[in-house]
């Protein structure tokens, strides 16, 4: 069966995402905060946060070193200041981008072209 075309939006919603979630949970658990805080804090229920911590969800994506660096920076910065959650988010997304995270993401989940680099070249022609 072939694979379905899927816009690299719907690859961040389903898989990167969650994923990062998965990553802030962990580090905020780290941090010393509670699961029910953590949950406020991230916007999600208690519910998936145990899920994240019990290793339920968001399991297939594997972020490189660099990625995970940039997560440790921001759970301190969202724990410390939970404004900072979509700046935050936006920023590690970027970096998913970058680092072709969400292309190895896409190329396994959806039919795209083999050397797309839609979401690196946004706005040009």
């Amino acid at each position: 069966m072939q694979k379905k075309q899927l816009m690299p939006q719907e690859i961040e919603v389903w898989y990167i995402i969650p994923a990062i979630r998965r990553e802030l949970v962990r580090e905020m658990i780290n941090l010393g905060l509670k699961q029910n805080k953590i949950a406020e804090v991230l916007g999600i229920t208690p519910s998936a946060v145990s899920q994240y911590v019990k290793q339920k969800r968001a399991k297939e994506v594997i972020f490189t070193d660099e990625i995970m660096d940039e997560i440790r920076k921001s759970a301190r910065i969202v724990a410390d200041d939970p404004e900072r959650l979509i700046f935050e988010v936006q920023k590690l997304l970027g970096f998913t981008k970058r680092s072709k995270t969400l292309c190895k993401v896409h190329y396994q989940h959806g039919r795209m072209p083999q050397k797309c680099e839609a979401c690196l070249n946004v706005g040009e022609k």
